[in-house]
């Protein structure tokens, strides 16, 4: 896959589309609401939620993986982190 912008190869497609789209506030708050149980939503505000830049796939993972790390203010008035692993795969598997 090449980047015409750019005039690159981009190594890590999936990686470079998961991260341009979770690191949209509104679409990784949307996400967070809709996948975590109800339980681990009461302790922290998503609207207090800050994206961290950090990964922590190894290379050798990084056409089969990428990650997310989030972080928010609890209720208790301390900070958290939301950490999000998503797998790429290109076929539905249970």
């Amino acid at each position: 896959m090449t980047d015409e912008k750019n005039n690159c190869k981009v190594v890590n497609p999936h990686d470079k589309v998961f991260r341009e789209v979770y690191s949209n506030k509104e679409t990784a708050r949307s996400l967070l609401a809709d996948k975590l149980p109800d339980n681990v939503l009461k302790l922290g505000d998503l609207k207090t939620l800050e994206i961290n830049k950090d990964s922590f796939i190894e290379k050798e993972l990084a056409d089969y993986y990428s990650d997310m790390l989030y972080r928010v203010n609890l209720t208790d008035g301390s900070q958290g982190f939301i950490y999000v692993l998503f797998e790429h795969k290109n076929y539905y598997d249970r």
